[in-house]
Order: structure tokens, then C-alpha cells, then sequence
């Protein structure tokens, strides 16, 4: 019976770490910009080259980055820390969740299909 306590919890990590949302832009010049949110930076930055690579390759071309650059966007760290301990302490099963949202990180990149 604890093993389905956890499962809730699992199954909300698993959600929350896979999420991310991109948008891509055609610029004026043929290249192209992305914008990636995500819960983690090594998630957005993933996500970020997959879509701009299955963007090229949908085109018989392949991805090259011409730049790119991740940025933190969510809540306070320290403040992070502080709501998962008192998340834990007011959650009688022991739950953590410090406040990370799927939009903590950003993501921007700009590529060439060639």
C-alpha cells in the first residue's frame, strides 16, 4: 500500500521534468529562431535541438546552430528551498516540491536549415 503513495509523486516529477514548449519563427533571411521553456536548463536545451533538428530534416535539410542561449526565469532559489521544506513538513506523506514550474528555464536559439 506505501508504493501507491509515491506513485502520485512520481508520476507528477516524470510530467513536470518532460514538459517543455517551443515555438519556432522564420526570420527575414531564411534562418530560423526557437524559444524553449522547461522545467530544467539541461531539458530546454534538449528539447531546443530536437525541434530545431526534426524542423530541418521535415525540410530534407540538416539543423546548424548559429547561436544560442539559456537563461533562469523561475522563483528564487533560496525561496525554492524553503517552500520544499515546508511543503514537506505540511504534507503528512512527506511529499517535496519546491515551486519549479515547466517554465523555470528558457531557451533561445537561432539556426540555418542546410
Amino acid at each position: 500500500m506505501r508504493s501507491f503513495i509515491y506513485l502520485p509523486i512520481l508520476t507528477a516529477f516524470i510530467f513536470f521534468m518532460g514538459c517543455s514548449h517551443t515555438t519556432i519563427f522564420e526570420k527575414d533571411d531564411g534562418s530560423f529562431s526557437l524559444v524553449t521553456n522547461a522545467a530544467t536548463e539541461s531539458h530546454a536545451v534538449s528539447a531546443a535541438n530536437d525541434e530545431a533538428r526534426e524542423h530541418c530534416e521535415k525540410l530534407g535539410k540538416r539543423m546548424v546552430v548559429v547561436n544560442q542561449s539559456s537563461s533562469y526565469h523561475g522563483a528564487d532559489k533560496t525561496a525554492k528551498a524553503v517552500i520544499g521544506v515546508v511543503s514537506m513538513i505540511g504534507n503528512k506523506n512527506g511529499a517535496y516540491h519546491d515551486g519549479s514550474t515547466t517554465d523555470d528555464y528558457k531557451v533561445d536559439m537561432s539556426f540555418k536549415c542546410k
